[in-house]
């Protein structure tokens, strides 16, 4: 066992780094569609390297204009961007912490409406190419490519970043070349793994050439893509000394591609540190001859600290969980990690938006993204005495940003205890992370005198006789009861029996298959009850990000459980029994079912919004009490909204 820890200092070539942790590279797409660096990139990367990572890498940086893979990405693929790169530099580097950057060509990534250029191959594969707008690498466009490489690797040099990163993995080129799933070519560069190898060591002698050798390179590769036919770890520790000979001084071991996203950005039910492993298989192999990388839902620092305390890692990646608490690393330090927000592996706000080309931000920290633009510790120009009616996500977040702004709140909630339907929600499997939210608020509140009054039902009255300047309605919404549903025996809601209000006889039936339902499923199928979703859209789940559902499905499999989609509901019966309808008018009747759990929506709860209308009295509305949505929804409206104020 080694006795350095995560908060220990190391050295990767010259290069000293105060402690292991690493920030990734993420793409966040904040920068122009030039791929100009923005103040709003600036602020981002900046309040991570202020919260104590050692490690700050740049997302995925263009090396030639045809190897483009999003639309918002940094480019670094002529010298005019060396002034901006090199702003992004000093702002991290103004917080002690050392400042790498990627670099990335997309290869079969490239989409040519962003580029302008076909998508350029390794190979034509039919399963993982695009036939239309793409083209095959030439030897002399190879070339081309490694010389991209060195040249932006000596522009990174020169804008003073600390490091660089090739991005070997996920997919893209590099990877490209090196895994026998997308390399078919018949020239040096496909066939065996010494061919294959031959354009990535290309461009690291290229580089090497380029920087020096007193300048680091860091390399990331993929030890599983995590598809059949496809780069196995068996594989990669042939190839790791090869590239450590050729001058990579740390290997960033991951795993996944385009087509198997899941193993890069695994959802919540994947265990912490699962490819801790891995990283041991290649420290061994590399005979400790450099420093190792371990990347894999790292949220906790202790688990990340014991991972290197065994010696499995010399440093560990923490993506996800920066996003979530960029102060995550001086929190551990200094031994406050009840002020530390948890991230919740949901993929909603970090890599699920970027995934469809919106801006990156995260479900739990609504100031992801928008540091610049909600600065902490900057108090609103006048003190208001502010009430916050609902302490669910939308509630708390609001309560949170209003006291951090010096305003006086007190926070109501009809209940007994504060979080709303985070309750619920927690209870599926692999949702247990959603009471840590709950925790966090609560430390939080308690810290900045919050008044937290819960089992208070509020009325208009109420506020007006307590003389508040403005209340913030975060009332929340309550479960659709459809009209037909009334007369059905044994009837309930999603919510009570995930609360274990009720207790669900042993064949269940669940209207409304998205994701609350399916949800419902998994948590009512791990307890062995027999169950069956009905739902009248052609899928179940359509509304979950789609890593989650990916594992979730598997799961409802395993348990057996019964899915009647495209099905619309004709007539219930007292008995029990339902008439239902498919696509096709094909009617049946489904036997009585012991339990009918109702899991539709939810329905704005507005009554005080009314009354509070009626009253004249001042107040903004915020989370599902205007319109049901997720997590992510509540928070960012919970902060803004109280920030304005």
């Amino acid at each position: 066992m080694s006795t350095s820890g995560l908060l220990s200092p190391i050295t990767i070539n010259t290069l000293v780094v105060r402690n292991r942790a690493v920030m990734p590279s993420m793409l966040t797409n904040f920068a122009t569609k030039g791929g100009d660096v923005t103040e709003r990139l600036i602020h981002y990367y900046a309040e991570r390297a202020k919260g104590g990572v050692g490690l700050v890498s740049i997302e995925g940086t263009a090396v030639e204009p045809r190897g483009t893979a999003f639309i918002r990405g940094i480019s670094a693929a002529d010298d005019s961007k060396i002034k901006g790169l090199s702003k992004l530099a000093k702002a991290i580097k103004a917080h002690g912490a050392r400042a790498s950057l990627q670099l990335i060509h997309g290869g079969r990534c490239v989409n040519p409406a962003i580029s302008g250029f076909a998508t350029p191959m390794v190979s034509y594969v039919p399963r993982f190419c695009s036939h239309a707008e793409s083209v095959v690498l030439d030897v002399e466009d190879i070339e081309y490519i490694i010389d991209a490489h060195a040249q932006v690797a000596r522009r990174v040099r020169e804008a003073g970043f600390d490091m660089l990163e090739i991005h070997g993995a996920h997919g893209y080129l590099i990877s490209q070349f090196v895994s026998p799933l997308t390399n078919h070519r018949e020239d040096a560069y496909g066939g065996s793994l010494e061919n294959r190898l031959r354009m990535p060591l290309a461009v690291i002698r290229a580089i090497r050439k380029a920087v020096g050798d007193d300048f680091p390179i860091s390399y990331r590769h993929n030890a599983d893509d995590g598809l059949p036919g496809g780069m196995t770890l068996e594989e990669t520790l042939q190839l790791v000394n090869p590239l450590v000979d050729a001058g990579v001084d740390a290997l960033h071991i991951s795993a996944g591609i385009g087509e198997t996203k899941h193993l890069i950005s695994p959802p919540s039910c994947t265990p912490e540190a699962w490819l801790s492993d891995a990283a041991r298989q290649v420290k061994e192999a590399v005979r400790n001859r450099v420093p190792v990388i371990s990347v894999g839902r790292y949220v906790h620092p202790a688990i990340a600290d014991q991972v290197i305390r065994d010696g499995k890692a010399d440093m560990v990646a923490f993506g996800r969980a920066l996003i979530a608490e960029p102060e995550l690393i001086n929190k551990y330090a200094e031994n406050r990690l009840d002020s530390a927000r948890v991230c919740l592996g949901c993929n909603e706000g970090c890599t699920g938006h970027t995934g469809k080309l919106l801006d990156i931000t995260c479900a739990i920290n609504p100031r992801a993204g928008y540091e610049g633009k909600y600065p902490l510790g900057v108090k609103a120009d006048k003190a208001l005495k502010v009430a916050v009616v609902g302490a669910g996500p939308a509630g708390l977040q609001a309560a949170l940003t209003a006291a951090q702004r010096g305003h006086s709140v007190t926070l109501f909630e009809r209940g007994e205890d504060i979080g709303g339907l985070l309750h619920p929600a927690s209870r599926p499997p692999f949702k247990d992370s959603l009471m840590e939210l709950v925790r966090y608020f609560r430390h939080e509140l308690d810290a900045l005198g919050v008044n937290i009054r819960c089992g208070v039902t509020v009325t208009g009255r109420m506020l007006q006789a307590q003389a508040f300047d403005m209340t913030l309605l975060a009332t929340g919404s309550r479960p659709v009861i459809p009209r037909f549903a009334a007369e059905l025996p044994n009837m309930t809601t999603a919510e009570h029996i995930l609360l274990e209000a009720i207790k669900p006889g042993h064949r269940v039936l669940i209207i409304g298959g998205g994701m609350i339902g399916c949800e419902l499923a998994d948590f009512l199928g791990e307890r062995g009850h027999a169950v069956t979703i009905l739902e009248m859209r052609p899928e179940v789940a359509q509304d979950m990000e789609w890593r989650a559902r990916h594992t979730l499905m598997p799961r409802l499999e395993h348990y057996g459980v019964t899915l009647l989609t495209g099905m619309e509901i004709m007539e219930t019966a007292n008995t029990g029994r339902i008439r239902i309808r498919d696509a096709y008018g094909v009617e049946e009747w489904l036997e009585p079912f012991d339990t009918t759990a109702i899991s539709v929506g939810y329905r704005p709860e507005k009554m005080l919004a009314r009354e509070l209308e009626h009253m004249r009295l001042p107040y903004k509305a915020i989370g599902d009490c205007v319109a049901p949505g997720k997590i992510l929804d509540a928070m960012h409206q919970g902060l803004a909204a109280a920030y304005a104020l």
